[in-house]
């Protein structure tokens, strides 16, 4: 079964990515950019059985980072290159999506019984500390790094935003 769902998260991965660089919408990009990031954190569950790290990649990438990224692109202020008509092809893919997203719905809630009679049985099951440990000893370095580059790229989208409001006030 691992397998197969390693194959299905990465053609989806695969498919938001290329759908991250094609579209002209930047809010569209965003958006699929956080379908990229749950597709990997589905892939770290299923697959890895990290599931700690399933949900913080959603909760971190997916949520916070994903929201910085939006509030970004809206205080810029960027237009819509052309208007898109809907047609039936976004019905069935997102009818698609939709029945995609309860199957795995009901694979996630299948999966947390064998971890649920685990954690009765005393065998610990905690993948918290791990990460923890590794995130603040080994990996301390890259988080501090990723941490300044967000937060130096969010101040270099203000300053532009704010130097292009002044040029067109000029």
């Amino acid at each position: 079964m691992e397998p197969i769902l390693f194959w299905i998260f990465s053609l989806g991965m695969i498919v938001a990515g290329v759908s991250v660089i094609l579209n002209r919408n930047p809010v569209a990009a965003a958006l699929s950019l956080a379908v990229t990031i749950v597709f990997l954190a589905l892939m770290f569950g299923f697959c890895l059985g990290a599931w700690f790290l399933m949900v913080i990649q959603v909760a971190v990438y997916a949520g916070a980072v994903m929201v910085l990224f939006l509030f970004i692109i809206m205080l810029l202020d960027v237009k819509e290159e052309e208007t898109r008509t809907r047609s039936w092809s976004y019905a069935v893919m997102g009818s698609a999506l939709a029945l995609f997203m309860m199957c795995m719905v009901v694979l996630v809630l299948r999966a947390t019984e064998p971890v649920k009679a685990a954690a009765d049985a005393g065998v610990p099951v905690d993948d918290a500390q791990q990460i923890g440990t590794l995130l603040f000893t080994k990996y301390l370095l890259p988080f501090e790094i990723t941490s300044v580059l967000l937060l130096v790229a969010a101040i270099g989208v203000v300053l532009l935003s704010l130097t292009h409001k002044r040029e067109s006030s000029s």
